[in-house]
């Protein structure tokens, strides 16, 4: 939840510390993922935006927030 409200808040370094701890915790949870592609697509890391939705969308092939990420990534 930290994550998700410091990316709301556009604290990107929270975000990112927060989300990446959380997805590496629980690194099978597609939403988990998607929320650390949504930081670092936001930070303009695209290389690792793109890693983390396509691993969401290992687990969940119709994660729509991973695959808006992919998709935005990919312009």
């Amino acid at each position: 939840m930290r994550g998700i409200f410091a990316l709301t808040s556009d604290d990107l370094a929270m975000a990112l510390t927060n989300l990446a701890r959380a997805a590496s915790l629980d690194n099978a949870n597609p939403a988990l993922l998607a929320d650390a592609a949504v930081a670092h697509y936001a930070a303009r890391d695209f290389p690792e935006a793109v890693r983390l939705a396509r691993a969401a969308l290992r687990f969940d092939p119709d994660h729509q927030r991973a695959a808006l990420v992919l998709s935005k990534c990919r312009q």
